[in-house]
């Protein structure tokens, strides 16, 4: 007897949700851990990171980072502020409710709801708060030490000598149509 097409797919799909947690088990997996608090926690890290730049020292390995525009220049002033906004600003960029949503869809989709309740007793345990705890402050540290300045302006480097290669190239090009007019 021949099975009709749709048997694998029926199939599959009342077998596949088996494998799948619970997704209410995979919030409090992620309520728990405080998964929260570490996406705060790396916020506040790179505030701190940028509140604590050397913005005279950025301008001194990459003189054109501000155009030109230098410490010496009355400019000076609001070029810094304006850096310094831009570079903290972007430390808020990160979308905190979404990245939990993708925790939790990926802890319901790889995890068995046995596998999500044994993480979960162990966080109920003095070492697992411990380590829950702990897991905060290394992550914080991890991001501290992960953030390598000089390879950020070696890429600033690299990126602004491209555009002034790409706007010479855009400017023999403009000056080629108008002299052909």
């Amino acid at each position: 007897m021949k099975l009709p097409v749709f048997t694998p797919i029926l199939l599959l799909t009342t077998i596949a949700p088996s494998f799948a947690a619970d997704r209410h088990l995979a919030e409090e997996l992620v309520e728990v851990t405080r998964y929260a608090d570490v996406v705060d926690a790396s916020v506040e890290t790179c505030v701190d990171t940028v509140r604590d730049t050397n913005v005279e020292a950025d301008i001194q390995r990459m003189p054109e980072l501000f155009g030109g525009i230098t410490p010496a220049s009355p400019l000076w002033p609001e070029a810094r502020q304006a850096y310094l906004v831009y570079m903290e600003s972007s430390c808020y960029t990160f979308d905190k409710d979404k990245a939990i949503e993708a925790v939790v869809r990926e802890y319901a989709a790889g995890l068995s709801n046995s596998e999500i309740q044994s993480v979960l007793a162990f966080y109920e345990t003095d070492a697992g708060r411990r380590f829950r705890d702990a897991g905060k402050v290394a992550n914080s540290a991890a991001n501290r030490e992960a953030i390598d300045k000089s390879s950020m302006h070696s890429a600033y480097n690299d990126y602004i000598r491209e555009i002034d290669r790409l706007v010479g190239e855009h400017l023999k090009y403009v000056s080629v149509l108008h002299d052909s007019n």
